[in-house]
């Protein structure tokens, strides 16, 4: 049974340059490289931290306008879901 499998040639030098295909070279240093990894990882913690205190804050808040503990999670489902 033939494989349906289809091999992909390689590019010529040329086409490489043309697609994409190789990676491109880069001339950033290492140690900057290494500090904006670590201002975005750091960022988007601290993004992540203040998103899930909001969302709890405003079940609390909810909760307290609302006089109804079953009601307290819908800020929470929303930005679950994303609304």
């Amino acid at each position: 049974m033939p494989s349906t499998r289809r091999l992909r040639r390689k590019p010529s030098r040329d086409e490489e340059n043309a697609t994409g295909y190789c990676h491109p070279v880069t001339t950033v240093p290492e140690r900057t490289r290494r500090r904006l990894l670590g201002t975005l990882f750091l960022s988007s913690a601290f993004v992540r931290t203040g998103f899930i205190a909001a969302v709890t804050v405003a079940a609390l808040v909810a909760e307290d306008l609302l006089d109804s503990v079953a009601l307290s999670g819908m800020p929470a489902a929303a930005a679950t879901i994303g609304v």
